[in-house]
């Protein structure tokens, strides 16, 4: 499994006004999904694939980069979607699906 933390690769600036990198980002995740063809993208939470220009639906699949992205709930301990037994199980549903 390849991963990328794109908050950890390009923070943006600390303190007041902070603002994630966008376009550098944008640049950067193209050309690593470019490296990897074969992987689907997987953003954590709506806000990251908003950063990028992307649809935010969970569960649902696009393309990015000429590859497959979807969108799941961040796994943070404050986001509440992870609460619903019923979201549990879409969750695993959609963890089986995603291409290998």
């Amino acid at each position: 499994t390849f991963r990328i933390n794109v908050f950890k690769e390009w923070p943006g600036k600390r303190g007041k006004g902070d603002a994630f990198p966008t376009a550098g980002a944008r640049v950067r995740a193209a050309e690593i999904a470019g490296l990897l063809p074969d992987y689907p993208i997987i953003f954590l939470g709506k806000k990251t694939a908003a950063a990028f220009g992307l649809a935010t639906e969970y569960f649902s699949w696009g393309k990015f980069g000429g590859r497959p992205y979807s969108v799941i709930p961040h796994p943070s301990g404050i986001n509440r979607f992870w609460n619903s037994r019923r979201n549990r199980l879409a969750a695993k549903r959609f963890s089986n699906s995603i291409p290998r």
